[in-house]
């Protein structure tokens, strides 16, 4: 009775959504935007790795307020810790 496992369907699934998870580039791009100001400022001027990711979204079609808000946010978090 192979195909007939609950788990195996259930896992299947899950991997599925998991893969589909991986490539959402509004997540990856926002992952990247934290840990560039977390290693080198807010500051776009100032900080080339932040630059080259607000450039990178900016080629991706991202709305340009998203890496501002990203960075607001990661500023409030390091400055609460």
């Amino acid at each position: 009775m192979s195909g007939h496992s609950k788990y195996s369907n259930i896992k299947a699934k899950k991997e599925k959504n998991d893969a589909a998870k991986g490539k959402d580039f509004f997540t990856i791009i926002g992952h990247e935007i934290a840990l560039a100001v977390k290693q080198g400022g807010a500051d776009p001027a100032s900080n080339s790795k932040l630059k080259d990711v607000i450039a990178k979204g900016e080629r991706l079609t991202i709305c340009p307020t998203i890496p501002f808000r990203t960075v607001l946010s990661v500023q409030q978090v390091l400055w609460t810790r």
